[in-house]
């Protein structure tokens, strides 16, 4: 059973090469599919409750990510505030406010300070033919600044800049000025020092858009998609690498961070994959020394990781920044197997003397122990399969194929390889070897030792691995989570540099949103009826007959119904009493206004009234309501004030206002405005 796919293998060699070539070919055949995301928020499920609130918090209130362009000027007595820096910062504002696509896809900006100016075309493609290369590879495209209907990648209109910003100043004759805080490029120091001076007096400005001390001032870029973040960096390094020393420019934002993490990730990976491969056959090449032996392995883990990948991208799988290490983590475990089975197998053939005989022996030597670390190690990677993180369960199932796929290989094509590729002058050299080794290497004597010294002195290493113990358990206690993608970074890095110093002058480079929400409404529809009753009855229209009527209506609104329900029956209810009421004070009104007042009493006034066209109920109650004593003047001021009450009161701002009160928001409520 053991020997079941070796002797298959012994049986078959070219078979089993032909299949492994086939089926390599395949799994590589799905690599032109390949899409990469390095994107951060993907290491959480779409449905994750967190991502979908954020995402949902960002479309209510309109939020964008932001790239922030920070420009440091120390050595100026004036810092940012002198003329040519200023006159920079302007340029640059509008560059990046008229970006725009050209016919063939490149991005435009104005060549100058105005809008109108003549527009420039950049191609930010990199010089270096490896970085152009690697953007090939990755699918990443340097001048991808537009979206799919071409727009430009930041939103103009919301740019928060000294060039866009509102100032309110004080005119003449009391009057108020609304301009943008930097109009144009300042031309004297005069000008630039009152930029300053409007800047630092507006506490929205001062802290955020220039810093305290006027050394340094910020450009917020509001970006369509944060994926642009990368591009818009390097956009801003090309229109501002002819820039003095003194004006330092310095670029981040949570974006940007993320962005160019997982753009300098794959690049890392793309370079470390070789490098590692590299390694791994100049150690072999010590232990063996001789290169046909050392390809069996490589061979082993190059189709594990072209399969596992042609794997990953064939079920539709974006890389992402952690399925773009499998190749690392898989290559030095796929040629564990075949290293042992092709060290065993050097040590025994000057025994046997015959490749097929040493191969039965090491393959029924070492099966047991290489397959049950296979399982082991496939179950550890397994279990990754479990976490609620989508990229982590993709790597470690993925990578647990790849082990099962280098263990399937070592037993099948390894040997068909040793059959038919090492030459039999180089197992004649082995033998001959041996005879001159025999008693033994220097590694081999070397190891000899360490085993003798661990048999003889065990107490000390037990001790000693308990002290070790004792240590990294105190390691682990003082473990800190980094969640912060700025620190990824090396110190050394520009994006670690320019937050540290965009921090030092400014409140911070990253956003914090708080939202606050109220519970929803547990008001029942009693309360609301009773709320609308009450507030009808302090009011004057309770003593008319259309207040009557409407209170003998809420009577007969059903308490028990929904809230959502009732509130929009009492909404149809005062709509329509409205209608019936309204209309008729306000004709009632008008007709008072033109009446004379001299000699006129009750009587009179009733004859008027009642010969003018109006409607009766209002009159009626009119005439119930005004005292009999009141004449002139002072009767039609009575008269007067009960229509216009009654013309201007409304039963629809009432349920309307009963409404807010009782759906408000805890901290909205009147007893906490109050």
């Amino acid at each position: 059973m053991k020997l079941l796919l070796t002797n298959f293998s012994i049986r078959f060699p070219r078979l089993i090469l032909l299949l492994t070539l086939i089926i390599t070919a395949l799994f590589a055949s799905q690599f032109p599919k390949v899409s990469f995301d390095n994107d951060p928020e993907n290491m959480l499920a779409e449905d994750e409750p967190v991502r979908v609130y954020h995402h949902q918090v960002k479309e209510r209130f309109a939020l964008y990510d932001f790239v922030i362009v920070g420009v440091i000027n120390e050595k100026d007595p004036d810092g940012v505030f002198n003329v040519a820096t200023l006159q920079r910062l302007h340029k640059l504002s509008q560059q990046l406010y008229s970006l725009q696509r050209s016919a063939d896809g490149l991005p435009q900006v104005v060549d100058g300070d105005r809008l109108s100016d003549p527009l420039l075309t950049l191609n930010l493609t990199p010089d270096s033919a490896w970085r152009r290369g690697l953007n090939v590879a990755f699918s990443q495209d340097p001048n991808r600044l537009f979206d799919e209907t071409g727009q430009s990648a930041i939103i103009a209109q919301e740019i928060i800049s000294p060039s866009f910003v509102d100032s309110l100043q004080q005119a003449e004759l009391g009057a108020l000025r609304l301009e943008y805080l930097m109009e144009k490029a300042p031309t004297s120091s005069a000008e630039a020092h009152k930029i300053r001076e409007l800047a630092l007096n507006n506490p929205l400005y001062n802290g955020t858009l220039v810093s305290e001390d006027g050394k340094a001032i910020a450009l917020y870029l509001p970006l369509r998609d944060k994926t642009f973040s990368h591009n818009v960096a390097a956009l801003v390094t090309a229109l501002t690498a002819d820039w003095p020393a003194e004006d330092q420019v310095h670029i981040t934002g949570l974006p940007v961070a993320e962005d160019t993490f997982g753009v300098e990730m794959l690049v890392q990976m793309a370079t470390s994959a070789p490098l590692a491969m590299l390694a791994i056959f100049i150690l072999l090449l010590l232990f063996f020394r001789r290169v046909s032996i050392v390809v069996a392995p490589l061979m082993v883990a190059m189709i594990s990781v072209i399969c596992t990948m042609g794997l990953l991208i064939g079920l539709g799988f974006d890389v992402h920044i952690m399925s773009s290490m499998i190749a690392i983590f898989l290559m030095p475990i796929a040629v564990a197997d075949a290293v042992h089975i092709l060290s065993e197998f050097h040590d025994s053939y000057p025994k046997f003397k015959d490749r097929v005989a040493t191969l039965r022996h090491v393959i029924g030597h070492l099966f047991l122990p290489m397959f049950y670390t296979t399982l082991t190690t496939i179950a550890g990677f397994g279990s990754l399969g479990f976490t609620p993180i989508p990229p982590v369960q993709v790597f470690g199932l993925h990578i647990a194929f790849g082990v099962f796929l280098a263990w399937l290989l070592t037993m099948t094509l390894v040997p068909a390889y040793i059959l038919l590729f090492i030459p039999q002058r180089t197992l004649d050299k082995i033998a001959q070897t041996a005879t001159e080794q025999e008693h033994g290497t220097a590694l081999s004597n070397a190891l000899g030792k360490l085993g003798q010294f661990s048999y003889h002195r065990w107490k000390l290493i037990l001790s000693t691995s308990l002290v070790l113990l004792v240590i990294a358990a105190v390691g682990i206690s003082k473990i800190a989570v980094n969640d912060n993608p700025v620190k990824w970074f090396a110190e050394s890095h520009q994006i670690r540099i320019a937050d540290k110093l965009l921090n030092k002058h400014f409140g911070g480079t990253y956003t914090a949103y708080l939202t606050l929400a109220a519970e929803a409404s547990t008001t029942d529809s009693r309360t609301l009826i009773a709320a609308v009753a009450e507030q009808v009855r302090k009011q004057e229209v309770s003593h008319s007959e259309t207040g009557l009527r409407f209170l003998e209506s809420l009577d007969q609104l059903s308490p028990s119904a929904p809230a959502e329900t009732s509130l929009r029956q009492l909404r149809q209810l005062a709509a329509e009493f409205d209608q019936r009421s309204s209309g008729g004070w306000s004709q009632l009104a008008d007709e008072l206004a033109y009446l004379d007042p001299t000699g006129l009493n009750l009587d009179k006034l009733q004859q008027i009234l009642r010969q003018a066209s109006l409607q009766p109920a209002p009159v009626a109650q009119l005439l119930q309501r005004l005292p009999d004593n009141l004449q002139g003047d002072q009767l039609l001021d009575q008269a007067l004030l009960i229509a216009d009450r009654q013309a201007v009161f409304s039963f629809g701002q009432l349920v309307d206002e009963i409404e807010a009160e009782a759906t408000a928001p805890a901290f909205k409520t009147p007893a906490m405005l109050g």
